[in-house]
């Protein structure tokens, strides 16, 4: 069911309809379509039970998905892991990211999860413009922790 706030909702959506909205973020032009390949071979190898929750925060008016996030929800281990963030620059005025995030901390403490995971946090070897999601999702309390960063590679200056 659609979360209603203000202008917008916040409602599960096609794994079709987000990679179509992620190909017009910010994050598709930073990163190329890493994250949203890793999500679908995710969705290719993981067995349905597992697959994450595609979240969209739906415009009314032009009814465009202006902002998504990939969640998971691991009820065994009461662990909950949020990936794949998007946003469409020119929305981000409506603070979409934020709402999202407030969703995911509503779902998990419904559920009764007592860990939270949110990956893609900047490290002083990754690019300045990587900063500013971190930044965000600071505001929220997670506590940093170093991780070997995801393997990629680059093809024509583009990450795969």
């Amino acid at each position: 069911h659609a979360h209603r706030i203000n202008n917008v909702s916040i409602e599960k959506i096609s794994f079709q309809e987000f990679a179509s909205a992620y190909a017009k973020s910010s994050v598709a032009r930073k990163v190329s379509s890493f994250y949203i390949d890793t999500l679908a071979r995710k969705l290719d190898i993981l067995d349905a039970s597992s697959h994450p929750e595609l979240w969209g925060v739906r415009e009314y008016t032009s009814k465009h998905i202006i902002a998504g996030v990939a969640v998971h929800f691991f009820s065994a281990q009461k662990i909950s892991i949020h990936e794949c963030p998007f946003i469409i620059p020119q929305w981000s005025v409506l603070h979409a990211s934020a709402g999202l995030m407030e969703r995911w901390f509503s779902e998990s403490s419904k559920r009764g999860f007592r860990l939270m995971i949110t990956p893609y946090m900047w490290q002083s070897h990754d690019p300045l413009t990587w900063k500013g999601l971190s930044d965000f999702k600071m505001h929220f309390g997670f506590t940093p922790h170093a991780y070997p960063p995801a393997l990629g590679r680059f093809v024509r200056g583009r990450i795969y």
